[in-house]
């Protein structure tokens, strides 16, 4: 499932859940004009924060609010998107390298432990 579509369908699953009636869903679709209220919101952003692994609002400080559907997809989609780009070998790869030694450069051998 793509960001896209997770941020649709928890819109559409919340809104229902909440008798709320939402316009067509559509990237330039204002919030203040979706048929979400703030409790609707703060669900959509929960809900997305289990699935996706990632709270946008509280990672990027200096990210402006959503204003449109469109906002709410691209603010996720940039959230996710670096988070997916670190592997473990990445983490593994860092930590090892710092070590108890202090700084390694990357290609220098690291000691097995």
């Amino acid at each position: 499932m793509t960001i896209r579509s997770s941020v649709i369908a928890q819109i559409s699953q919340v809104a229902a859940e909440h008798g709320k009636r939402t316009a067509p869903l559509t990237d330039d679709l204002p919030l203040l004009d979706s048929g979400l209220d703030s409790l609707c919101l703060a669900v959509i952003v929960a809900r997305l924060e289990e699935e996706l692994g990632v709270d946008p609002f509280s990672t990027a400080n200096d990210a402006p609010f959503p204003v449109t559907i469109g906002d709410v997809i691209a603010l996720y989609e940039g959230a996710v998107a670096p988070a997916e780009s670190v592997s473990p070998g990445d983490v593994r790869l860092v930590s090892e390298t710092i070590g108890h030694d202090g700084p390694r450069l990357a290609d220098e051998s690291v000691p097995a432990r």
